[in-house]
């Protein structure tokens, strides 16, 4: 493969790399982002999950032990 032909593969994978980062900006606002982003550390997450269930909203479940 000469020259000419590594530089059409870069530039292709460069079209490529730019497109996959450039095309979910450029299809508008998602829907998850427009009720926007909630986060909330909770004493009581049994209540808490029942309510996100009720909502339809997802769940993060962040837990840690120190040893």
């Amino acid at each position: 493969m000469g020259k000419k032909g590594k530089y059409v593969i870069l530039a292709v994978m460069l079209l490529a790399v730019a497109a996959i980062l450039l095309l979910p900006r450029l299809g508008g606002e998602r829907e998850e982002k427009k009720g926007g982003t909630e986060f909330a550390v909770t004493a009581n997450p049994r209540q808490s999950l029942v309510k996100a269930k009720e909502e339809g909203r997802p769940v993060l479940l962040e837990f840690y032990a120190q040893w």
